[in-house]
C-alpha cells in the first residue's frame, strides 16, 4: 500500500512534464486557480449575463449570435454571494415506510446504578400494591 502523499503524479511545469508528489500537485493546482480566479469570475459573470458572439461562417461572412443567460452560472454566483440555501433530505424505511428508531442508553460503569433503579422500581410497585 502506497501513501498518497508520496505517490508521484505528472504535472506540467514550463512546458515540461515532471513528476511530483500528489500533495505538491494539489498545492500547485490551488496556486494556479487562485492566481487566475479574477479571470474565472469575470468569465462566469459573462455566462450569467449571456454573451454575444461573432464568428466567421464557412464563406467568411461574420455570424453574430447571443447566448441566453446561463441559469447554472447565475445560481452559482447567487449561492456564493448569499449563501447556499439549506438542502432537504428525507429518509424512508423499508418499502417507503417510516424509519425504525432504536433507543439506546450508555452502559453504566458499574452495576450499582442498575441495582438501585431496579430496587426503587420494586419498592414503588410494592407500595402501589399495598395502597390499592
Amino acid at each position: 500500500m502506497t501513501d498518497e502523499s508520496t505517490e508521484l503524479v505528472p504535472v506540467r511545469e514550463g512546458g515540461k512534464l515532471v513528476k511530483v508528489s500528489q500533495h505538491e500537485a494539489i498545492r500547485k493546482a490551488e496556486l494556479y486557480v487562485t492566481k487566475n480566479l479574477p479571470r474565472y469570475l469575470k468569465k462566469l459573470e459573462e455566462l450569467a449575463r449571456g454573451v454575444t458572439i461573432m464568428k466567421p461562417s464557412k464563406r467568411g461572412e461574420p455570424t453574430v449570435y447571443t447566448t441566453p443567460p446561463d441559469r447554472q452560472a447565475l445560481e452559482y454566483l447567487i449561492d456564493r454571494g448569499m449563501g447556499k440555501p439549506p438542502q432537504r433530505f428525507e429518509f424512508t424505511g423499508e418499502g417507503g415506510g417510516p424509519v425504525g428508531i432504536t433507543p439506546w442508553a450508555t452502559i453504566p460503569k458499574d452495576d450499582s446504578d442498575i441495582i438501585d433503579v431496579k430496587a426503587k422500581v420494586i419498592e414503588e410497585d410494592a407500595d402501589e400494591a399495598t395502597t390499592s
